[in-house]
């Protein structure tokens, strides 16, 4: 009984939190907001046993680098940034390669498993346990992406 009225507590001021950023933030960045909001979210998915996998890569490198720069990225494009985005994206697509971020790493690069969040660089392996590497060529598509709407750009 004690865990659900911690629980519902949280929840309570989980909703207040995200009320009040929705009323300070621009309506234009309201997908930055819920793009944000939903890392945490499998953060939390995540720390009830979850074993789905896209929410354990997610958390495995820090929820929040991860809401902060998914945050950023949407928000940018929203705002035609395309260099700052480009840029952004590389730098989360080198952290990701060495498990900084989405470092759901559960095999190092000898092929022996390690603890899930361990550093080490993003490879696939034979059993397909690491994700991190799949990240990692989603933020480089984004900043090609990001680099082709600038050149379009006037």
């Amino acid at each position: 009984a004690g865990s659900a009225v911690v629980t519902a507590a949280l929840l309570g001021v989980g909703m207040a939190v995200v009320r009040q950023a929705l009323e300070a933030t621009d309506s234009r960045h309201y997908p930055a907001l819920v793009i944000g909001c939903c890392c945490m979210l499998a953060e939390w998915v995540a720390t009830l046993g979850s074993s789905f996998p896209s929410a354990v890569s997610i958390s495995a490198g820090g929820p929040v680098i991860v809401a902060v720069v998914s945050a950023q990225l949407v928000a940018d494009i929203t705002d035609l940034r395309f260099v700052q985005a480009g840029g952004l994206a590389l730098s989360a697509t080198v952290a990701t390669f060495f498990g900084l971020m989405h470092s759901n790493n559960p095999v190092n690069l000898a092929g022996d498993l390690q603890a899930v969040g361990g550093l080490t660089l993003a490879t696939e392996d034979e059993a397909s346990r690491n994700d991190g590497w799949r990240w990692g060529v989603c933020y480089a598509l984004i900043a090609g992406c990001c680099a082709v709407a600038k050149g379009l750009q006037r």
